[in-house]
């Protein structure tokens, strides 16, 4: 991402070998500053995320600290189920229903100036199969490790935005609690002592990041999930530019409450 100065001084030029970028409120190193090498634009200077040079880089992955923004279910799933989801590749046939869903769900997904909800429902392993999709080729990271053929014959309108994911979950057997203090981390705000008392802090924080998850029926309190956590989120992301996308096996949120997209049916 291009990174710009707060107000004049001195600015970064073609021929500066790097530095690393600290998040003010962590102090944790994010990611690398580096020049331009054009010609054409010799002022301008660009973020490097960790985790892409992580991807390259296997020393520096082992330094590495903190949760990845996907869980591992889902790369797990795209790389066995991207040819069903997109349709093309080499190994499978595709399927239909999972193409049909991905189609509607990407679109929903495409960037607007309003927020959106989804709830796509069905069975968990076509469910996840559509899910990890977009998560895994979302993410530059994930996306090197699907085969190179299969990313390759992807419909265009399946690819989103690189970083379009902020965080993906797996909420089976997680506690609300739990849940939320993994967006805690993600957006690094203090989740306190890990109780409920700071879910209406997650809520106000996250209403405007693009978050999937998955299983929400399946958590350890599902019933305090859908009422303390996702439905707050729910109810502000459209009018704070949020993503929400959440799977389950039945309807989890009230009527009206964003867009329902079957899949397996």
């Amino acid at each position: 991402m291009q990174v710009d100065p707060r107000g004049a001084g001195p600015r970064v030029r073609r021929g500066f070998s790097g530095a690393g970028v600290v998040d003010e409120r962590t102090d944790q190193v994010v990611g690398v500053l580096v020049a331009t090498s054009s010609r054409t634009d010799p002022d301008c200077a660009w973020l490097t995320p960790v985790d892409t040079i992580a991807g390259y880089l296997s020393p520096v992955a082992r330094l590495v600290a903190g949760e990845a923004a996907a869980d591992p279910v889902f790369l797990a799933s795209a790389q066995d189920r991207l040819a069903e989801v997109s349709g093309g590749g080499r190994r499978g046939g595709a399927n239909e229903g999972m193409i049909r869903a991905s189609h509607v769900v990407a679109d929903w997904l495409r960037p607007a100036d309003r927020g959106v909800v989804v709830n796509l429902v069905g069975p968990k392993a076509e469910r996840v199969g559509v899910l990890a999709a977009f998560v895994a080729l979302a993410d530059p990271v994930s996306r090197r490790r699907l085969p190179a053929d299969e990313v390759a014959v992807v419909p265009p309108g399946l690819m989103l935005p690189m970083r379009s994911v902020d965080l993906a979950l797996d909420a089976t057997g997680r506690t609300t609690a739990e849940v939320a203090r993994k967006i805690a981390e993600r957006i690094g705000i203090d989740a306190g002592a890990g109780d409920r008392e700071f879910v209406p802090g997650v809520v106000a924080a996250a209403a405007s990041m693009s978050l999937v998850i998955d299983s929400a029926d399946e958590a350890a309190t599902p019933d305090s999930l859908a009422h303390d956590l996702l439905g707050p989120l729910a109810e502000r992301a459209p009018g704070r530019g949020g993503r929400l996308v959440l799977g389950s096996g039945g309807e989890l949120l009230p009527e009206h409450t964003g867009e329902v997209v079957c899949v397996g049916e």
